[in-house]
Parts: structure tokens; C-alpha cells; sequence
């Protein structure tokens, strides 16, 4: 099998995928579809996408009378209100740092819970985990957490606004293989073709995906100088890390 017939083929996973997630964080026609809910907070760190990101390991450091949680670098870099009448729920992209494990995710979506709800009030919540903001839409990297009543996000409606007595966390968070990680410049090739991707066809209805791909790959080698050879590659490597 060709590697483009292989990224045909992911091209349409991507697509099944988005209609799962898209399930998951809104199962009612109506919706809201309202900008990005605003969240501050006076810990959070900028991170700049391609730049090296500095993890702290999480430690615990105790004495007699307190605890320190020390937690991986982070950004909220989009709070998705995904309401629906009688419920407000909200989806955090939150981007982190490579390398993060599920202990260690797991410790910062709670925390990155507790200070959403101080200032944004919800009836759910998902935090999904990103090492590039590339794929938002394509998957959480390194899975999400969810907190809802009774842990389940389809539950929302039953709880008060304000009231979390009922909440329970689940995890669908993922141990990576980090080995496997691309690189940025994998992941910003792989982004540009997906766009052309849909530039080029944008309900993705040609019958012909290898010629689709393959005037894709020559686009994109255009516009970034790089050989038709390295994109195919790059996209190779970038296209399922969601998944992998």
C-alpha cells in the first residue's frame, strides 16, 4: 500500500473521529455556539507553540502542617462553551507539556477545574490535553478528564448550576509513547496540508483522494520550499500522533 492511499484513508479517520468528539462534547441540536468563554488565572503560563516547554515534574513536598503540589507548564488556550438549554458545559484545550504523564495530567485538570469553576460556573466539564494546539479538532493528544455529575458529561442537566456536591472525575487520559512525538516542523507541514486538504475540496467528496493528496503535497511543497518527498514524510509522521 502507498503511503498516500494510507494518508487517504487517515484523512477520513480524522473525519469519523471529529464527528465522535463532536458527540461527545454536545449531544443536543441546539447547541450553543458562542465565542470562547474568557478565563484568567494567575498561575497559568504562557507557552509559545514550537518553543521548548519547561515541565515540572509534579513532587510532593511536605511538611507538618502543609502540602506542595509543583504541576507541568501549561496554557488554557481555548474554553469552548458547548452548552445546551438547562445545561452549561464547557470543553478547556489546554496545551502542556511533552512528556506529561496521566498522574500528572490527572493532578492538573482538577486543579484546572477548581479555578474554571471560581470564575466560569458549569454544570460539566472537559479538560483535553494538547502538546501541539495544531490538532485542536483532531483529537485530545493526550486524552481529556472529564467533570460532571456522577462522571458522566451526558448528565449534565441534573445538577444545579453552582452545585458540584454530585461531581465525580473520569479519566480517558493516555500514556504516549513519546518516542513517536514529530516534530514542529512535522506538525506545521501536516497542518498546512490538511488545510489545503479542505481548500482544495472542502466536503471532502473527490473520488479521486490520491490525486487530491497528491496536488496537496505539491501546494504545500510550494509555499514552504520543501521537497514533495519531505511533506509526504512529514505528514506520515504527524497524522496520527492523536492516536497513536
Amino acid at each position: 500500500m502507498s503511503s498516500r492511499h494510507g494518508n487517504g484513508k487517515r484523512r477520513r479517520y480524522f473525519a469519523t473521529i471529529a464527528v465522535v468528539l463532536s458527540a461527545c462534547v454536545s449531544s443536543d441540536d441546539n447547541a450553543s455556539t458562542t465565542a470562547p468563554v474568557e478565563i484568567t488565572t494567575d498561575f497559568e503560563t504562557t507557552l509559545t507553540t514550537g518553543a521548548p516547554i519547561t515541565t515540572s515534574t509534579p513532587a510532593m513536598s511536605t511538611s507538618s502542617s502543609t502540602t506542595i503540589a509543583q504541576f507541568v507548564t501549561y496554557e488554557i488556550f481555548d474554553l469552548e462553551d458547548v452548552s445546551f438549554p438547562g445545561a452549561v458545559r464547557y470543553v478547556a484545550h489546554v496545551l502542556t507539556a511533552p512528556g506529561s504523564s496521566v498522574a500528572e495530567l490527572t493532578l492538573l485538570a482538577e486543579r484546572i477545574s477548581e479555578e474554571i469553576r471560581l470564575q466560569a460556573p458549569f454544570q460539566a466539564l472537559i479538560v483535553g490535553f494538547y502538546d501541539f494546539r495544531e490538532y485542536q479538532g483532531f483529537g485530545f493528544v493526550m486524552g481529556r478528564w472529564e467533570f460532571a455529575p456522577y462522571g458522566d458529561w451526558g448528565r449534565a442537566d441534573e445538577a444545579e448550576l453552582g452545585n458540584y456536591s454530585t461531581f465525580e472525575g473520569r479519566s480517558f487520559l493516555d500514556e504516549k509513547d513519546w518516542s513517536q512525538r514529530p516534530s514542529q516542523q512535522d506538525v506545521t507541514i501536516w497542518s498546512r496540508w490538511e488545510d489545503v486538504m479542505s481548500e482544495l475540496d472542502p466536503d471532502l467528496t473527490s473520488d479521486d483522494v490520491l490525486a487530491l493528496e497528491s496536488e496537496a503535497y505539491k501546494v504545500v511543497s510550494e509555499e514552504l520550499d520543501v521537497p514533495v518527498n519531505d511533506v509526504e514524510q512529514a505528514v506520515e509522521n504527524a497524522a496520527f500522533w492523536p492516536f497513536s
